[in-house]
């Protein structure tokens, strides 16, 4: 069961989506990552995106067509990156929304579209306000290999003032004991 979100007031942000269908998006928008890491003790996931950062309607995910790098049998489909084994794992994103945009939305991470306690992060960023940036992070326990997504309750498009600003990033590294 998703974990439901607080409504407050009149327009606030429902809760994040459960995956639907993916949005098609042109082959030349999203770079494909370099091939894993071949050393298996080097597992982690790094994803960015730049530029602009977009959450199309039917997905509501972010894309993360920036430069990635990943290790120890993660994968990246998409927005989503497929967490290889179960475990304990340890996720942080962090957004940088830039001046005079506004955005009213709420943020999660989602493990086979269930939303993770902890790493909702609800942003409400007025018209002409000054560039902002939101961190979450997360520890939780993947009981089977699973894909995980950074996801939004609405849909938005903001483009940085330069093409190579890095918008978002999505990092994801196993706890080992």
């Amino acid at each position: 069961m998703p974990f439901p979100f607080p409504q407050h007031g009149r327009g606030a942000p429902g809760p994040c989506r459960p995956e639907p269908p993916e949005c098609p998006r042109p082959p030349s928008e999203c770079k494909p990552c370099p091939p894993p890491c071949p050393c298996p003790r080097e597992a982690f996931a790094y994803l960015t995106q730049s530029g602009t950062l977009e959450v199309c309607r039917r997905s509501g995910e972010i894309p993360f067509c920036g430069e990635c790098l990943l290790g120890g049998g993660f994968t990246r489909e998409g927005g989503k990156v497929r967490i290889p084994a179960p475990g304990f794992y340890q996720a942080a994103y962090t957004l940088h929304l830039p001046a005079a945009k506004p955005l009213n939305t709420v943020f999660c991470l989602q493990a086979d579209g269930r939303n993770l306690p902890g790493s909702v992060l609800r942003v409400w960023k007025p018209p002409g306000s000054g560039s902002a940036s939101f961190a979450a992070q997360v520890i939780w326990e993947a009981a089977a290999p699973c894909a995980l997504r950074l996801a939004s309750s609405r849909d938005f498009r903001l483009d940085s003032p330069g093409p190579s600003d890095t918008m978002a990033t999505l990092s994801i590294l196993p706890l080992r004991s």
